[in-house]
Parts: structure tokens; C-alpha cells; sequence
């Protein structure tokens, strides 16, 4: 009963996250916050697929906040954010460097 509590506070707060970032498409944004917002998202989308998580509308709630926020990243921006993620030693977002 608490779990499913959390994941109702979670899902509602990428609710409310993804509505902020969609109220700010087309105006100016500081980017090194979106820049960590983003990355953030990437690290939560990538911690959202499991068993119990799939189950729950956490995944899809937490891409489309994160498709929201990558817009407000200008193309400079976004591609500091992919470098940060592919140099990352997390296991997790950057599965590739395990596979050696």
C-alpha cells in the first residue's frame, strides 16, 4: 500500500515536471539546470525499467517528461548532455562499457 503511495507521488510529480517544461518551450531557460534536469531524467528513465516499475506508469511518464525537457536544450546543449552520459561509469545508462 505504501509502495503503490510512492510510485502515486512520483508518477505525480513528472506530471507536474513535465507540464513546468512544457510551459517554458520557447522561452529563454538557463541550460545548465535543463542540462541536469535531462540527465537526471536519462538516469531515472534507466532506473525505471524493472519488474515492479514496469508495471506502474512511472516508464512512460518519465520519457515524456524527459522528451519535454530535451526540447528546451539547445543542440550544443544536448550533445554535453550525451557526452556526460556515454563518459558515465553507470552501469545502468551506459551498459556498452560493461560489455568489453
Amino acid at each position: 500500500m505504501e509502495d503503490d503511495h510512492t510510485l502515486g507521488q512520483i508518477q505525480s510529480l513528472l506530471i507536474y515536471s513535465e507540464g513546468l517544461a512544457r510551459q517554458a518551450l520557447g522561452k529563454v531557460c538557463k541550460q545548465s539546470i535543463v542540462e541536469e534536469v535531462v540527465h537526471q531524467l536519462v538516469l531515472i528513465v534507466a532506473k525505471s525499467f524493472t519488474p515492479t516499475l514496469l508495471e506502474s506508469a512511472i516508464p512512460g511518464e518519465t520519457q515524456r517528461t524527459l522528451q519535454t525537457a530535451v526540447q528546451l536544450l539547445s543542440a550544443s546543449n544536448f550533445f554535453t548532455v550525451i557526452l556526460r552520459l556515454l563518459g558515465s561509469t553507470n552501469d545502468q545508462v551506459c551498459p556498452i562499457r560493461t560489455a568489453r
